[in-house]
C-alpha cells in the first residue's frame, strides 16, 4: 500500500537561474528546486517503510511525498514541511524543503529501523539524469549505529566531480552516539553537498532509545569560477529569477573581451522595465528590484592574468521566512524539537553559521561572503580566497559550509 500526500501549492518562494551561451556557465534554477525532489530507498530488513519519495515544483515547494508504510499518517503538511507519524508516535518521517536545503528524516524508537543498505537519488545541477549515492548503516561493536560503505553510484552531469569526506563517529558518555559523512559535488562553479547522519540517544537506565537517520542536500544558486581565461568567459548572459509571487524576472548582461561587464536590459513578467536600481561597480554590477528583496550581483575580477567570475542572487532566502514553523520545537524557529541544523553554532536557528541576514557582519550562512551594497567586500574576494569559509585557502569546491572550522564539516 502506498501512502501519497499531494498538494498543488501557490508560488511564494523565488527561484533564479543563470543561463549563458558561454562555455563557462551552466543553466540552473534555484539549487534545491532544481532537483525536482529526491528519493530515499531504505534497505531495512522486514520494515514496511522502504521508500521516501519527494517531489518539488520548479520553485522548491513540496508538491508530493510518497511513503509505502500503511501505518504512517500525515500529521503536518505545508509548502516546506511534511510529516508522517504512526499511531503510538514511535516512528516519524519528516521532509523539509526550504531555501537551500532538502532533507528527509526518519526517527524511531528501534535501532533496527535504520539499519541496512540505503540509496539516495536526486537531480544535481539541473542534469537530465539522476545521481545516486549508496550507503550502509550498521550496528557497531558498541551497539551504536555507524555509516559505512559510502559510494557515488551515478553522477550527472558528466562534468561533475565529487569528494566523499571522512566518516565521523562520535560518542558521549555511552548515552549518545552519532555517525556522519558529507559528499561534496561540484559542477561548473556550482557546489552542492549531501550530508548523511545517524544518531542514537539512550536514557541513562537504557529504558528508552531514540534513533534518527537524516539525509540532507544543500546547495545555493551561486556560481564561482576561479582562474579562468577571459576568452572562456566572454559572451552574453541572461539571469532568470522570480519575485516571491512567482513573477518572472530577467537581467541580460555581457562580458567583453576586455573584461568589462555591461547590463543590456531588465524585464519583469516578460516586459522591459525600469523598476529596479542598478549599481555599477568597477568589477561588475548589482541589480535590485524595487519593492522586493530580489537582486543579483555579478563580479568579474582579475588576478595574475586569470579571471574569477561570481554570480550570486539571494531572492530565495528572503521568501516565506515565517511559514511552516514547527508547533513543538519550543524555540519557534521551524526546527523540530532541537537545533537540528547540524552546525553546532549554538544559535539553534537552523542557519549554518549564524544570522542569515544580508548584513556584512557577516555570520549569515550565505555562501558568497559579501552581500552588502558597497564594494568594500569584506570577503577576501580580491582574486584570493572566495570560498566563504574564512580559512583563506581558496577552495571553491571544498569547505563551503560557512562554519569557519577549516574541516569542511558544518557540524
Amino acid at each position: 500500500m502506498m501512502k501519497r500526500l499531494a498538494s498543488l501549492l501557490a508560488i511564494a518562494i523565488a527561484a533564479s537561474a543563470l543561463i549563458a551561451p558561454a562555455a563557462a556557465s551552466a543553466s540552473t534554477t534555484e539549487a534545491i528546486a532544481d532537483t525536482g525532489g529526491m528519493t530515499l530507498t531504505l534497505g531495512v530488513l522486514g520494515s514496511p517503510l522502504t521508500t521516501v519519495s519527494v517531489a518539488l515544483d520548479d520553485i522548491g515547494h513540496i508538491t508530493e511525498v510518497v511513503l509505502d508504510d500503511p501505518d504512517l499518517d500525515a500529521t503536518k503538511s505545508g509548502d516546506h514541511k511534511v510529516r508522517f507519524t504512526n499511531a503510538d508516535g514511535t516512528t516519524r518521517v519528516e521532509v523539509k524543503a526550504k531555501k537551500d536545503k532538502l532533507s528527509a528524516e526518519i526517527k524511531s524508537a528501534d535501532l533496527a529501523a535504520i539499519l541496512g543498505s540505503n540509496t539516495w537519488t536526486g537531480i544535481l545541477f539541473g542534469a537530465d539524469d539522476a545521481s545516486q549515492v549508496a550507503f550502509d548503516v550498521i550496528e557497531n561493536a558498541d551497539g551504536n549505529p555507524e555509516i559505512t560503505n559510502v559510494s557515488v553510484v551515478a553522477l550527472y552531469p558528466e562534468d561533475a566531480t565529487y569528494e566523499i569526506g571522512a566518516i565521523k563517529n562520535k560518542t558521549d558518555d555511552d548515552d549518545e552516539a552519532e555517525s556522519s559523512v558529507k559528499i561534496t559535488f561540484v559542477s561548473n562553479g556550482y557546489t552542492m553537498k549531501l550530508k548523511i547522519k545517524v544518531e542514537m540517544e539512550r536514557d541513562h537506565d537504557d529504558s528508552d532509545t531514540r534513533v534518527k537517520l537524516k539525509v540532507e542536500l544543500k546547495g545555493k544558486d551561486q556560481q564561482k569560477l576561479k582562474d579562468q581565461a577571459l576568452a572562456d568567459l566572454v559572451g552574453l548572459y541572461v539571469w532568470d529569477g522570480r519575485y516571491c509571487d512567482g513573477t518572472p524576472l530577467t537581467v541580460s548582461y555581457t562580458i567583453s573581451d576586455t573584461g568589462d561587464v555591461a547590463v543590456d536590459g531588465v524585464t519583469i513578467d516578460g516586459t522591459a522595465s525600469d523598476a529596479y536600481k542598478l549599481k555599477i561597480k568597477s568589477n561588475g554590477f548589482e541589480v535590485k528590484f524595487n519593492d522586493s528583496d530580489a537582486k543579483v550581483k555579478v563580479e568579474l575580477k582579475q588576478d595574475d592574468g586569470l579571471w574569477d567570475l561570481k554570480v550570486k542572487s539571494e531572492t530565495t532566502s528572503k521568501c516565506d521566512d515565517g511559514d511552516d514553523s514547527d508547533d513543538d520545537d519550543g524555540d519557534h524557529n521551524g526546527n523540530s524539537d532541537d537545533d537540528d541544523d547540524d552546525d553546532n553554532d549554538g544559535d539553534h536557528n537552523g542557519n549554518s553559521g549564524g544570522d542569515d541576514d544580508d548584513n556584512d557582519g557577516d555570520h549569515n550562512g550565505n555562501s558568497g561572503g559579501d552581500d552588502d551594497d558597497d564594494d568594500g567586500d569584506h570577503n577576501g574576494n580580491s582574486g584570493g580566497d572566495d570560498d566563504d569559509d574564512d580559512d583563506h585557502n581558496g577552495n571553491s569546491g571544498g569547505d563551503d559550509d560557512d562554519d569557519d572550522d577549516d574541516d569542511g564539516d558544518d557540524d
